[in-house]
């Protein structure tokens, strides 16, 4: 079966061009007392229509990406030769390992826990009466995912890892992934690439803009930060307090969209 990526989100050109300042210029004097970059963080989940797409995006932009791989043949290797036994259920959705894995509709846990093939996993049974399925979590599942509890659209469940294939523990068999899955009430299994790809390109579209502008206060920052520079003096104060108002600027726009786990 061909590749076939879903949307991709890249980090900003204007991240780009800040981070040339810094490679190029270093860090200014310690005695200059000026912020310093704010850590990695996850954007917020967007309810679209009392849905969210189940893996958090980063605010830095770094790449997140899935191919429609649902019917695709599933092999495993039984007395000395591989066999076919079945077909995959659900879509692989690849992010960096430890990415927030959140409930895409409002429902109750119906499983959790360690199986074989999936590793960690949390079962939910949505309101609308269908079977969400979310698996290869790392070990430490969020502490509201457990068998009976309610849980809203945009709850963690857990963190996006690799686990899976092998007795509990096992890890690092392949790329870090959410296999996302979708039953219907009736039993079967159904394919939910559309759903999630229009979750995900309307969560983009909303946040976009707020993105853009951390983007343009960072790169402000860094602009301010070089003409700032020079070897052996703390920059004026005057250039100190734009760079800090610019990076506070940020931080606020940051905060407005972060995830607090």
């Amino acid at each position: 079966m061909a590749r076939v990526k879903g949307p991709l989100i890249r980090r900003s050109s204007l991240v780009g061009a800040a981070a040339v300042i810094i490679v190029a210029l270093g860090p200014i004097s310690p005695a200059a007392s000026i912020q310093s970059e704010a850590g990695s963080a996850y954007m917020k989940p967007v309810l679209i229509e009392g849905k969210a797409f189940p893996v958090l995006l980063p605010i830095d932009g770094r790449w997140l990406n899935w191919r429609d791989t649902y019917g695709a043949p599933r092999m495993r290797f039984e007395g000395g030769v591989w066999r076919q036994t079945g077909r995959h259920q659900g879509i692989d959705i690849y992010a960096e390992r430890g990415s927030p894995v959140v409930s895409i509709v409002p429902g109750t846990v119906e499983n959790a826990g360690w199986t074989f093939y999936s590793g960690w996993r949390v079962g939910v049974r949505g309101d609308d009466g269908r079977y969400y399925f979310y698996a290869h979590l790392l070990r430490s599942l969020a502490p509201g995912a457990v068998v009976g509890a309610r849980v809203s659209a945009g709850q963690a469940l857990g963190h996006l890892g690799s686990s899976g294939y092998g007795p509990e523990g096992t890890s690092e068999e392949f790329p870090p992934h959410l296999h996302f899955g979708l039953q219907e009430r009736t039993g079967s299994w159904a394919n939910p690439q559309q759903m999630l790809q229009e979750l995900y390109a309307t969560t983009v579209a909303r946040l976009e803009d707020t993105r853009r502008r951390i983007d343009e206060a960072g790169l402000r920052a860094e602009v301010l930060r070089s003409r700032a520079y020079l070897p052996g003096a703390p920059p004026p104060d005057a250039l100190v307090s734009a760079v800090n108002g610019a990076l506070a600027e940020r931080d606020s726009l940051r905060s407005s969209i972060a995830w607090e786990s």
